[in-house]
Parts: structure tokens; C-alpha cells; sequence
């Protein structure tokens, strides 16, 4: 197993790359393009759904509730470990965005993640397992 927490070798650097693009996508609300870096069969857990199997339950039961009350959504880089094992990938990590109440005002909300990922035949990255919460005592989602 590699250990590939320094940037600047490529397998990090295309996992990097990947955190980067699923910020990106959850900021932006686009479910689809967010879709597309997980394996069809994933399986997730996440602060509001215990256990979501396949990207379809995902979606609906977690990032569909969550992602449109929360705004600047950033996985931390700086705070990633990734080890790697031939064609699978872990990491752990933390991120950070705002949540925002019924009424809009916006609360600080933080949180650790694991993923395993696998390549693709096609050589893309994709997750096969997400879980994805809130550090504990914080207000929910």
C-alpha cells in the first residue's frame, strides 16, 4: 500500500483533482456531473441518511436534502491522507461549508470524510464508498 499524502506524485495529484471536482459539483448543486465520480453500486452513509445504496439513493436520501442548504462547500486538501492499493483508493479527510437555517441565516458546519475509490476501466476514478458527516456536536445538516 502507498501512502500519498504530499502533492506532487500523479496518483494524489489525480485524487486531489477528483476532491476537487466533487467540491465543486456539490457548491454548484449539479447532482449529475457529481453522479459521474461514483460507481453506480456505491455505497454511502451520510449525516441525515444512514445507509444509501447506489448512486440513486444517495442522491435522493442524502445530497438532494443536504446540498441546497449549505453553501461553500471545500473537502480540505491540506488535511488528506490517501493510501493506495492497485486499483483502489482510500482517503480520509475533513471539509468545511456553511449551513443555512429555515430562515437563511448561515451557521459554520464541519465534518470528516472517508471514500473508497476505485479506477475505472477507463482509467477515471470512482467512488465505491462515501460517508460523509458531521464532526460531532455540531448542528445537523
Amino acid at each position: 500500500m502507498k501512502h500519498l499524502d504530499s502533492p506532487g506524485k500523479p496518483e494524489r495529484d489525480e485524487i486531489s483533482e477528483w476532491l476537487k471536482k466533487f467540491s465543486t459539483y456539490v457548491r454548484e448543486q449539479d447532482f449529475g456531473s457529481a453522479s459521474a465520480l461514483f460507481d453506480p453500486g456505491v455505497l454511502g452513509f451520510g449525516s441525515i441518511a444512514g445507509r444509501c445504496d447506489g448512486i440513486s439513493a444517495l442522491r435522493r436520501e442524502q445530497w438532494e436534502r443536504t446540498w441546497p442548504m449549505t453553501s461553500k462547500f471545500d473537502v480540505h486538501d491540506h488535511n488528506i491522507r490517501i493510501e493506495i492499493a492497485g486499483d483502489l483508493a482510500w482517503i480520509a479527510t475533513t471539509w468545511s461549508s456553511l449551513g443555512h437555517l429555515p430562515d437563511r441565516a448561515p451557521f459554520e458546519r464541519a465534518g470528516r470524510a472517508t471514500l473508497i475509490l476505485r479506477r475505472a476501466p477507463s482509467g477515471d476514478w470512482q467512488a465505491v464508498h462515501s460517508h460523509f458527516s458531521l464532526m460531532p456536536g455540531l448542528p445537523g445538516p
